[in-house]
């Protein structure tokens, strides 16, 4: 068994089954619902017998670095999209060449094709969604190998 956090920071959990476990060679779809596990499982690769799950779902979880990391990329804005300068060093840099719109819109319509985030937004978090803690993954993760002894001890 182990435990460890993925790039954004949740927890995650994973067992490794021996050669000879039942559910060796099986995939998520085929253990979907004869496993209970937080969030069901991730990943059940069949070749190594690997089984998984994380605690990284957007609806019930709140993984802090994971809001970081939309609200830094929201900030990589450019060009004529930064205001007066304050997001880009080079704010002329990336103008649109001469004879063009914005590249926000093609040429002639109303409709724009993208939606430019505001700055210093992330995204919001259900009301209902907790953080996952150490202690929350390795009770999930013992949980989950308790259900895979069982399922191994009642066939043989």
């Amino acid at each position: 068994c182990e435990l460890f956090r993925n790039e954004y920071l949740a927890w995650c959990g994973a067992v490794q089954l021996p050669s000879d476990h039942p559910d060796v060679g099986k995939t998520v779809v085929d253990l979907t619902g004869q496993l209970i596990v937080h969030g069901g499982l991730t990943i059940a690769a069949p070749k190594s017998g690997r089984i998984q799950f994380d605690c990284n779902h957007a609806s019930t979880d709140l993984v802090p670095y994971a809001s970081f990391v939309s609200s830094q990329n929201d900030a990589k804005r450019i060009g004529n999209l930064a205001s007066a300068g304050a997001l880009d060093p080079k704010p002329n840099s990336l103008m649109a060449p001469p004879n063009q719109a914005s590249g926000l819109r093609p040429p002639n319509t109303k409709a724009g094709l993208l939606s430019i985030p505001k700055a210093g937004l992330t995204p919001l978090q259900p009301k209902s969604a907790t953080y996952k803690d150490y202690a929350f993954a390795r009770c999930e993760l013992e949980k989950l190998a308790g259900q895979l002894r069982s399922r191994e001890d009642a066939s043989t």
